[in-house]
């Protein structure tokens, strides 16, 4: 299972699993991973912006959940992203959680919000849904529509009395990088999110997909230089 995960999916999974783990059994504190911007600001501890959504909690059933999620809908997902470049693949997917996340960023500095893994894996699910909207699938055995998972998963967090807010926020902004994705550009005629081309190169090189410039060329190989002869 591990190795037939995508790259992206695996690398958030793997992170926070170890995140996970260093917290647990006391070797790391969670504080030093925070998202919380007047440390960043302080002494440059750019990694929170980062960590900040690799830790899911310490060792539980919810955290089991919340692996479940990542796994399940990150991979479909990466698989088979919205496409915001010719690349249709990782790179894409990338940026959809970059743009995302910075999103959350903004949001978790008003709302103080320190931990943001469970937001970026719901956005991740909503999204999923709108791409599959009559999808079948199911919670605790009963059955859903892919547009109806989201809010079957609301209403069962409610149930179990947790806070509707973080799951609603995920909403919001998993839906506004739907809207600009798709229903924006199917209004205007035009796109309006390109993923970076040092995204594209980067996990070209990291899956050994061949690289292709905005021209449509396959990046030429680099020049293998010989020793030489000495002359005379």
């Amino acid at each position: 299972m591990w190795e037939a995960l995508p790259p992206v999916t695996k690398a958030w999974l793997g992170c926070s699993v170890v995140s996970t783990a260093l917290v647990s059994f006391g070797m790391l504190d969670p504080g030093k991973i925070a998202f919380y911007l007047p440390l960043i600001m302080e002494d440059y501890s750019l990694w929170r912006f980062f960590t900040g959504f690799l830790f899911f909690g310490k060792f539980s059933f919810n955290f089991l959940i919340q692996m479940f999620i990542l796994v399940r809908f990150s991979s479909a997902m990466e698989n088979d992203p919205f496409a915001t470049s010719r690349d249709r693949g990782s790179a894409d997917y990338l940026f959809s959680l970059l743009f995302m996340g910075g999103l959350f960023l903004i949001v978790a500095w008003y709302m103080n919000m320190y931990f943001l893994g469970n937001l970026l894996s719901f956005a991740t699910l909503y999204l999923w849904s709108k791409k599959n909207p009559d999808a079948p699938t199911n919670i605790w055995g009963f059955a859903f529509k892919g547009a109806q998972l989201p809010w079957a998963m609301i209403a069962f967090n409610l149930l179990t009395g947790q806070s509707p807010v973080p799951d609603l926020t995920a909403v919001v902004v998993g839906h506004i990088f739907y809207f600009l994705v798709e229903v924006l550009p199917m209004q205007q005629q035009k796109s309006f999110l390109h993923t970076p081309e040092f995204l594209i190169r980067m996990m070209s090189s990291m899956t050994g997909r061949q690289y292709f410039s905005p021209a449509g060329v396959p990046e030429p190989p680099r020049a293998a230089w010989g020793h030489g002869q000495r002359l005379g």
